[in-house]
């Protein structure tokens, strides 16, 4: 495979062989090597100014040792060291837990969820079952702000259709950001938002969780890809 790929470089990102490093991968050795290959792609190939490096959790904080250890104004030192989008997004929910531990999130997932489960998504570490947790609390929260909204007519009725419309035949997202009353109606629910955050610290705590999950939710929906050389460890 990786004869069959050698030297099929594009512009867009896309996934390819790569030498197999016959070594142990949590080996600082190891590691090392794979970024110095990665360098010389970088250079002499792609003639790139700054490798971009994607690492899994227990490999990401060995590599990043091993980037600030490197002589001032090599390749190496210049290299970006990033987290895959499940691991980094892992983390992101742990801060998410994290910040709401004794704000009543906990009690509110057990719920749904048995407590020993509920520590493992407070964690982030129960992935899937932390973005459904998520996604149903900030719905109620949703929910709740909605009502404090002064809605139209036209825009209660804007809701129900694009509501009823994923039955059947699902809006892209193009379609939605492009709809007006959608953009005005979110520009009434963001200042009902603005008004619950100035009645007191509890109130900004849970419209900073909505933003956080919003951010959680915009996250997964792009696609991370980069132009740049990426090698994924």
């Amino acid at each position: 495979m990786q004869s069959i790929t050698r030297g099929q470089f594009s512009e867009k990102t896309r996934v390819i062989a790569l030498p197999f490093i016959n070594a142990p991968p949590s080996s600082y050795d190891t590691i090392y090597t794979a970024l110095h290959y990665a360098g010389n792609i970088c250079k002499d190939v792609l003639q790139q100014k700054s490798l971009i490096v994607t690492f899994d959790q227990p490999l990401y904080w060995k590599a990043r040792e091993i980037v600030a250890g490197a002589p001032a104004g090599s390749l190496l030192s210049k290299s970006v060291i990033r987290l895959g989008g499940f691991h980094l997004l892992m983390s992101y929910l742990g801060a998410i837990g994290y910040l709401m531990s004794g704000s009543g999130l906990k009690e509110l997932l057990s719920t749904i969820y048995a407590p020993l489960s509920v520590e493992k998504i407070m964690q982030g570490h129960a992935f899937a079952r932390a973005v459904r947790g998520h996604l149903l609390a900030t719905s109620s929260l949703a929910t709740v702000i909605l009502e404090s909204v002064q809605l139209t007519k036209d825009e209660v009725d804007c809701i129900k259709n694009m509501t009823m419309s994923f039955m059947d035949e699902p809006p892209s997202l193009l379609a939605l950001n492009q709809n007006t009353q959608l953009k005005k109606l979110s520009e009434k629910f963001g200042a009902t938002m603005e008004l619950l955050r100035s009645k007191g610290p509890t109130a900004q705590l849970w419209v900073q969780y909505f933003k956080m999950v919003s951010l959680m939710k915009e996250y997964m929906q792009r696609d991370p890809g980069t132009s740049m050389l990426t090698l994924n460890v």
